[in-house]
């Protein structure tokens, strides 16, 4: 055992002056291509806030991930889900549609 595996300062300062790859650890998360679109589940959705008036385009994801920890919902209401808005950041009641 030895030093054997630790480089000398030349070896190491031309190293790091050698040029980055240019695609760097992106090149390790570029995908396929497009996605075909399967419906429902990749279209958006669009939360109108009653309080505010805000209307914000979210994915499915998003708009589970503002209605939890805590949602209510009322399907009597003009706007039955009671979560987030994520524009105001406020609890509000909001009103799910589909983007077109």
């Amino acid at each position: 055992m030895g030093f054997d595996r630790i480089k000398p300062p030349q070896q190491r300062l031309l190293e790091r002056d050698a040029a980055p790859d240019p695609e760097g650890r992106a090149a390790l998360f570029t995908g396929g291509g497009d996605r075909p679109a399967t419906g429902a589940i990749t279209d958006g959705l669009v939360l109108e806030c009653s309080r505010c008036g805000a209307a914000s385009a979210l994915d499915p994801a998003m708009a589970v991930r503002a209605a939890l920890p805590l949602f209510l919902l009322a399907p009597w209401r003009s706007h039955p889900l009671f979560a987030v808005c994520p524009t105001g950041r406020h609890r509000a009641w909001l009103r799910i549609t589909r983007a077109e």
